[in-house]
C-alpha cells in the first residue's frame, strides 16, 4: 500500500478496519488462485450469473471450500490444528477491540485464568461445530444458500452449548471462589469469538446475492464494471471484492456505534 494511503487511513481512524477488509480480500484472492477445481471455479462463476444454475454442482464447490480450509476428514489432527489456529485468530482480534485496559493488578490472575479458559472453550466449541456445518453442507448441497445460512447457524448454536456451560462455570467461580462479578463479566464475552468463525458462511451468501443483483444490473444499462468480469474465470477474487467491501463497512459502523 502506498505511504500516503497508509497515513490518511491511520488520520481517519480506517487503518484496522482497511486491515480486516483487505484480509478477506487476500483469503479469497489465495483460495481462487491456489485452492479449490477448475471444475468448482465454474460452478461458482455460473452462480454468480443472472440465469439458472447447477445447484448441486454449486454445492459440491461450497463443500471443497470447506475442506480446503479444514482439510478432510475432520476427525483427524490436522483439521483440529487448523480450526484451532483460525479461532485463536479470531479470539486475538475480539480481545483486540474488546480489552478493556481498567483492569487492575488485582484482576490479572483472574482474568488471565478466565481468557485461557476461554481460548481452550473457543477451541473445542469451534472444532466440534465443524461436524455439524459440514453435515449440513451435505445434506442441503442442492440448496446452496439454504446450506450456507442453516450451517451458520447450527453451527453458531453448538457454540452457544459451549458458552452456556463455560457460564456455569464462572458463575460457580463468583458464587464459591469469591471473584468480582464483573472480573468474571468482561472477558466472559470472548468465548463469542467462535461465532464469528463461522460468519464467513452468510457473509458468502451475501456477497454472491450482492454480485448476482450487480449482473443483473449489468444487463440493463449494458456496463460491465471490472471486478464483474473477473466473476468468470476468478469467482472467489470477485466475492472478495464484494465480501471485503462488507466487511469495511460492518467494521467502521461497529465502531461508530461502539465508540458514541
Amino acid at each position: 500500500m502506498e505511504p500516503w494511503l497508509t497515513k490518511a487511513l491511520e488520520l481517519l481512524g480506517l487503518s484496522t478496519p482497511f486491515m480486516y477488509a483487505y484480509a478477506v480480500y487476500w483469503i479469497a484472492m489465495h483460495f481462487d488462485k491456489r485452492g479449490i477445481s477448475a471444475k468448482s471455479k465454474k460452478a461458482i462463476s455460473s452462480w454468480l450469473q443472472p440465469k439458472e444454475y447447477d445447484k448441486a454442482a454449486v454445492g459440491d464447490a461450497i463443500l471443497e471450500i470447506f475442506d480446503t480450509i479444514y482439510s478432510r476428514p475432520l476427525l483427524r489432527w490436522r483439521a483440529f490444528q487448523r480450526s484451532a489456529i483460525i479461532t485463536t485468530a479470531v479470539t486475538m482480534i475480539l480481545v483486540y477491540e474488546t480489552w478493556d485496559a481498567s483492569y487492575t493488578t488485582k484482576d490479572y490472575v483472574e482474568v488471565e485464568f478466565i481468557i485461557l479458559s476461554g481460548f481452550f472453550t473457543n477451541i473445542l466449541s469451534d472444532y466440534a461445530s465443524l461436524f455439524v456445518v459440514r453435515a449440513l453442507l451435505v445434506i442441503a448441497k442442492s440448496k446452496p444458500v439454504i446450506a450456507l445460512l442453516t450451517g451458520a447457524i447450527c453451527g453458531m448454536l453448538i457454540v452457544f452449548l459451549f458458552i452456556g456451560l463455560n457460564g456455569v462455570g464462572y458463575g460457580l467461580m463468583f458464587l464459591y471462589a469469591n471473584v468480582n462479578l464483573l472480573t468474571i463479566i468482561r472477558p466472559l464475552g470472548l468465548n463469542v469469538a467462535p461465532l464469528a468463525v463461522h460468519l464467513w458462511l452468510p457473509l458468502f451468501a451475501l456477497s454472491v446475492g450482492l454480485l448476482r443483483m450487480l449482473n443483473y444490473f449489468r444487463l440493463a444499462v449494458g456496463k460491465t464494471q471490472a471486478f464483474l468480469k473477473k466473476g468468470n474465470e476468478h469467482p472467489l477474487e470477485a466475492i472478495g471484492y464484494v465480501a471485503a467491501a462488507i466487511v469495511f463497512c460492518i467494521t467502521v459502523l461497529s465502531r461508530l456505534i461502539f465508540a458514541s
